[in-house]
């Protein structure tokens, strides 16, 4: 789990999802294994890159770029959606993939854009805020941070700061 989480952002949700089946492993879990030793096997060639172009820093044109997604109910056994994220450093000409994850939601969504705030929600309190304020302490500059989602109605509730529809999410999922 840690190595996924480290060095391949590719593996990051398949690792997470044969982690929770540890304790109950069947030969489905086994086949699993398997497309994935096979997938490394055959991408092996393929490695995380970095370019940051130390005018874009000079500029103030390098800014945090968070984007998420979920699946809403895509756990078959509990009807769980999983949130995914990632956090790269970019400008115009750099880019740095800094972190990402994969999580089961602790409840179930009963929406997609339930599920899509629930994801935005863990890539600013996981990955944005946290590596936002290291960066900021340790350059002694504050960068321009930015999420993203591929959900309009999720995006309509963040961009207005309420939702009549959601406002039980505070109590039930922490948000």
């Amino acid at each position: 789990l840690w190595l996924a989480r480290g060095t391949r952002p590719d593996i990051a949700h398949a690792v997470q999802r044969l982690s929770t089946r540890v304790h109950g492993w069947t030969c489905e879990e086994d086949a699993a294994l398997y497309h994935l030793m096979q997938y490394l096997k055959g991408t092996v060639q393929r490695s995380l890159w970095y370019d940051i172009n130390p005018k874009d820093k000079v500029d103030g044109l390098l800014f945090l770029h968070g984007r998420a997604d979920s699946d809403h109910a895509g756990e078959a056994t509990s009807a769980r959606s999983t949130s995914g994220w990632r956090l790269a450093l970019e400008g115009p000409q750099s880019f740095a993939l800094l972190d990402w994850g994969s999580r089961r939601q602790g409840g179930t969504a009963k929406s997609t854009p339930e599920a899509e705030l629930l994801a935005i929600g863990d890539l600013i309190t996981r990955s944005l805020a946290p590596v936002g304020e290291a960066i900021s302490q340790a350059w002694g500059m504050q960068l321009f941070e930015a999420a993203e989602t591929d959900n309009d109605a999720a995006l309509t509730d963040v961009r207005s700061g309420h939702s009549k529809k959601m406002a039980y999410l505070r109590h039930y999922q922490k948000l």
